[in-house]
């Protein structure tokens, strides 16, 4: 079997800028930060004479969670389009939090478009004057007895702003409505059980009214909770009691829950009726949609729940149209809110008091939707096998990271558009020599607008050394598979090492006179007593931090999936005082590994996955002494396996630290996944309580975060460099040790540039394209161009570049933008850059290497050209499978190329 052995060397020459995942999304958020959907062009939806009444139910809005601005009014839209809307029902989650600024965000809408009263059994009103909907009704969930407001509790909160009652009957046309919300209790240990004698005698008042009223028809139950399957956690939230007073109104009683944030394409996990009664999920309104059963929608490309992903976040709207109909049964549609359309048109639910309930079969009724297993009724019986296209093959592929690997494969197809035949998820199954086979699952993409043809998932937790065979398949909800995809021979994954100097992914360097982030992150906080000062004994410049708080830099979770299994942490600060708690590099709580002082000592604190329990001696692996007044230069090193902890250029001590480094708390929050010079933590559900203030002066000169772990000749380099006295070179922005030092050296020995000014480079500012074609023009020695025509209007006799573009135009470097403007002041991309230097090299080379990039295309015009410049180690992209074509190129990046492309 042929074997394929990977060994990632990250050198010296690679440059790895961060970036987001290129997958390609429906919803799309403007300037402001508001979400749009990717149609919002619905028609009409018939509402017959046969229906009762029509209700819009929905779950989760989550207002305001970052994720879903927007959405909730987005909802009312759609659902005034369709029309005959009597109520529109919520499930729970409404606020993100039982905030007063929630609240008062959701009443703003929801009487924005709400066009008449709601009266509670105990006569309450709601003021309402908005059109889009007959009525809203409201109930809580779990995130709504977050309350951070002090004295209320979550539940006079809910009633005080929305003027209902927590637990409620509506009857809306005749049809009942039992409203159920959770106890008032700390997030995720509300239970209804509390209620059980109101909800008990609820359901005798709604069989009273509906023998006196003659209505045979649905009872609809609003929870926030789901009971039971497939979520094994929620059993507990309901007592005996109530449990068997659904069960008993079986025929006519339909639990709609929210809380799972179901995707309403997974018909087997939307609908359910094993547990003796009808149950429907809802969906979500605002949120990111959650796991289901190990498939999950927050993080297609690694298969965990861990973190949202863009396409899952932006795209997750959804709720169910329900129509109660005259002749006793109940029709459910799917709403897809951002794309603006019915799921599976031709696979309503039917739910028949006469023809339902799964569990009475024997009784001569038919299970039509049943459980979530393969013979779950008439849908699993159904359920035909999804298929790969003719000639498909699965490869692999390094991601960099030591245990991680790159898992390609195409789009299978389902066998109809049924959604019994709906492909659920993919499943990459990897068995180790001699071990037992490891599955990860990957959720579809149905809920986007275009579907990807080529699916590139990373798979992570791989032991080093240990060879794997991998294979695909596809799955539908009800078991029925795909046949396998098999990767040709075995992987077997090496090390990620970074060879100093290497480009850090994460650099602050005080010596370019500014604390901002070289490669251009959002700075998220800065303390009110922060400063830049010059240290005479070395000559360098350094941040000050003194006060609450530190600087905050963002910090997404694609670089943390960068760093997450080999990294090097390095800086050079200095102390006044050793013994306050201070992060000096990263944080406990928004990166999950810092350096950081106390007590004197200098600790590699970190939670990885072999020592998650997050006990805090476990999460301090080394330490080592450290003093006050002197400057100190640690570094730390994570190489998957083990940590070591480097003090001025000396070995101070090592740990364990496998299996990666935590994700951090809080990735939904803005705060969260930030990395910080100077101390910072979050305390509380708000992220608003400040701990760990730096009490004491301390100054950073550098801050770095390196994608790979250095050996300890490299930390020795890094030492002497760091420690260096600031170089005297022209620019005062040009620091020593920076990855483009010897290029920009390079570039004004050989009289390429004279930089921005007599003391400056400007080295992080996007590069004009007269200016790069000057660059090649004076690598090239400066040549007559052979011809004073000059066809462009933007373009004088006096300007620098000049010659320079007459000179390009002749050897096909450019053609300018069009026939008489060559956009000289414009800033060039990393793909024009690749390009120029590829046709100034003569352009005939023919690259060998294949293509590893996700956004590089053969119809691209810089796709050659990125293939060469890769081959030739002009550039390694910015991500193992990226190139960010259309990505400004600064200055820097210039020179760098271009004295790579002349070595």
């Amino acid at each position: 079997m042929k074997k394929i052995k990977i060994l990632s060397l990250f050198c010296a020459l690679t440059i790895a800028l961060s970036t987001v995942a290129g997958t390609a999304f429906a919803g799309s958020l403007d300037g402001a930060g508001l979400w749009h959907p990717a149609s919002d062009n619905w028609a009409p939806i018939e509402k017959g004479d046969d229906v009762i009444a029509r209700f819009a139910i929905g779950g989760d809005s989550h207002i305001m969670n970052y994720y879903s601005i927007g959405k909730l009014e987005n909802a009312y839209r759609a659902l005034e389009k369709i029309g005959g809307v009597d109520a529109f029902i919520i499930a729970g989650d409404v606020t993100d939090g039982g905030r007063q600024d929630q609240y008062t965000e959701l009443m703003r809408i929801v009487n924005k478009y709400s066009k008449t009263a709601t009266v509670d059994l105990d006569g309450k009103e709601i003021t309402a004057t908005g059109s889009a909907v007959g009525t809203t009704i409201l109930s809580m969930g779990n995130h709504d007895d977050w309350t951070t407001e002090s004295g209320a509790g979550s539940q006079e909160m809910f009633r005080s702003n929305t003027g209902q009652e927590p637990n409620a009957v509506y009857r809306i046309n005749g049809v009942p409505i039992l409203k159920m919300s959770p106890g008032e209790a700390p997030h995720d240990s509300g239970e209804y059980s509390v209620y059980e004698s109101l909800i008990l005698d609820e359901f005798s008042r709604i069989d009273a009214e509906n023998e006196q009223l003659g209505y045979t028809g649905p009872i609809i139950g609003i929870a926030h909770h789901p009971f039971d399957t497939p979520y094994k956690d929620s059993s507990d939230f309901y007592s005996d009691a109530e449990i068997e007073a659904f069960r008993a109104h079986a025929d006519n009683f339909i639990l709609f829950a929210g809380h799972s944030h179901t995707l309403l394409y997974d018909t087997a996990r939307v609908i359910n009726q094993s547990a003796g009664f009808t149950q429907i999920r809802t969906g979500t309104l605002g949120n990111n949609y959650g796991a289901t059963n190990g498939g999950s929608a927050r993080n297609p490309e690694t298969g965990t729940t861990g973190s949202p992903y863009t396409d899952a976040t932006l795209n997750s709207s959804q709720c169910l149209l329900v129509d109660v109909l005259t002749n006793g049964t109940t029709r459910v549609r799917r709403l897809d809110l951002n794309l603006g359309r019915v799921i599976f048109e031709s696979d309503d639910f039917i739910i028949d008091p006469e023809n339902q309930i799964g569990i009475t079969v024997s009784e001569g009724k038919t299970a039509n939707y049943f459980s979530t297993g393969k013979d779950a009724g008439t849908y699993g019986a159904n359920s035909a096998a999804p298929s790969f296209p003719a000639g498909a093959k699965v490869t692999v592929e390094d991601v960099g990271n030591h245990d991680s690997i790159t898992v390609t494969f195409p789009r299978a197809e389902s066998a109809s558009d049924s959604a019994s035949d709906y492909l659920w998820r993919y499943q990459v199954v990897l068995t180790p020599e001699g071990g037992e086979s490891d599955t990860r699952n990957y959720m579809n993409d149905a809920h986007l607008e275009v579907q990807r043809d080529v699916w590139h998932v990373t798979v992570v937790g791989l032991e080093k050394g240990v060879d794997y065979t991998v294979k695909v398949r596809a799955q539908t909800p009800y078991g029925a598979y795909s046949e396998w995809l098999e990767a040709e021979g075995t992987v077997n994954v090496g090390v990620l090492e970074t060879k100093y100097p290497a480009e850090p992914i994460f650099e602050v360097n005080a010596d370019t006179g500014s604390y901002a982030e070289t490669h251009g992150r959002t700075v998220n906080e800065v303390p009110s007593k922060t400063s830049l000062i010059e240290d005479a004994s070395t000559g360098k410049t350094s941040v000050r931090l003194f006060g609450i708080g530190g600087i905050g830099y963002s910090f997404g979770q694609d670089d943390f999936n960068r760093i997450k299994y080999a990294t090097t942490l390095e800086a050079y600060f200095k102390l006044s005082d050793n013994q306050s708690a201070q992060s000096i590099l990263g944080s406990i709580d928004s990166a999950n590994i810092a350096l950081r002082v106390d007590g004197g000592r200098l600790f590699l604190w970190g939670t990885f996955a072999s020592n998650a329990d997050r006990v805090s001696s476990d999460k301090i692996i080394v330490s080592t002494p450290v003093p006050e007044n002197e400057w100190i230069h640690a570094i730390a090193v994570c190489d998957g396996s083990s940590v070591k902890l480097y003090v001025n250029g000396e070995l101070k001590g090592s740990g364990t630290g496998s299996g990666g480094i935590r994700d951090p708390y809080f990735p939904d929050d803005p705060y969260g996944g930030s990395f910080w010079i100077g101390s910072m933590s979050y305390a509380g559900n708000d992220n608003k309580s400040v701990i760990l203030p730096v009490s004491s002066r301390t100054e950073i000169n550098l801050a770095r975060v390196y994608e790979g772990a250095m050996t300890a000749d490299d930390v020795a380099e890094a030492y002497r460099t760091a420690t260096a006295k600031k170089a005297s070179l022209i620019f005062r922005d040009v620091t020593k040790g920076a990855f483009y030092e010897e290029p920009v050296t390079w570039a004004v020995a050989n009289g390429i540039t004279a930089g921005t000014s007599k003391v400056t480079f400007s080295p992080n500012n996007g590069c004009t394209r007269g200016q790069v074609v000057t660059f090649l023009w004076r690598a090239a020695g400066s040549p007559d161009p052979g011809t004073e025509n000059n066809p462009f209007n933007d373009v004088k006799a006096d300007d620098y570049f000049f010659k320079a573009v007459l000179w390009a135009v002749g050897h096909g470097v450019t053609l300018g933008t069009s026939d008489h403007t060559f956009s000289p002041n414009k800033t060039c991309t990393r793909g024009e850059i690749v390009t120029f230097l590829f046709r100034a090299s003569g352009g005939t080379e023919t690259p060998s290497a294949a293509n590893i990039f996700t956004d590089v295309k053969g119809v691209d015009y810089f796709f050659i050209p990125v293939l060469w410049a890769t081959e030739n180690g002009i550039t390694f992209g910015t991500g193992k499978t990226t190139f960010s074509p259309n990505q400004t190129c600064t200055r820097a990046q210039v020179v760098t190329f271009l004295f790579r492309s002349k070595q």
